[in-house]
């Protein structure tokens, strides 16, 4: 949906979250493989966040290889 659709910003952020079943889900995935952390996000931007924590130089390589990309376009 483009966002010159969206009338209001709360409704903006209604679209973007993730509903309370599918946390509870994830959480109890996470409970019943005994894992010590579990990361819940919608997808590329937990990749994103896992990538700039743990893989820094490769985050930063990514995101300009990104950016010319989407300059390119």
């Amino acid at each position: 949906m483009p966002l010159r659709e969206i009338k209001d910003a709360q409704n903006y952020l209604t679209l973007l979250a993730m509903s309370t079943e599918h946390c509870a889900k994830l959480t109890a995935v996470g409970k019943v493989n005994n894992l010590d952390e579990v990361w819940i996000s919608e997808n590329p931007s937990l990749l994103m966040v896992y990538l700039n924590q743990y893989l820094p130089n490769l985050f930063r390589w990514y995101v300009a290889h990104y950016k010319r990309k989407v300059i390119l376009r």
